[in-house]
């Protein structure tokens, strides 16, 4: 019994034993992988004389929202135009026309 019990009692400490892992290898230099031949046939070609891609002058939406108005300093547009079309549409309707 006393048998069973070091045999026992030496799996729970194996299974409870941490490992070592072995050290990592040195790290290579990645070598760039080729481009695909879609990107080589459709890729654009880099011209010596190209000039730096600029960043793009629109603005994002956020601040288009919440952005400063710019205020008039004119004087006040006049007033549109009025059309009656809504006294038109709510006209009472003659029945003797």
């Amino acid at each position: 019994m006393a048998d069973r019990l070091a045999v026992l009692l030496e799996g729970l400490r194996g299974a409870l034993r941490r490992e070592r892992l072995p050290a990592p290898p040195p790290a290579a230099p990645r070598a760039e992988a080729p481009p695909s031949p879609l990107r080589q046939v459709f890729g654009r070609e880099p011209l010596p004389f190209d000039p730096p891609p600029a960043l793009p002058a629109q603005r994002g939406n956020l601040s288009h929202l919440f952005a400063r108005e710019p205020l008039d300093v004119g004087p006040p547009r006049p007033a549109p135009r009025r059309s009656p079309w809504l006294a038109w549409l709510l006209r009472p309707e003659h029945l003797d026309d």
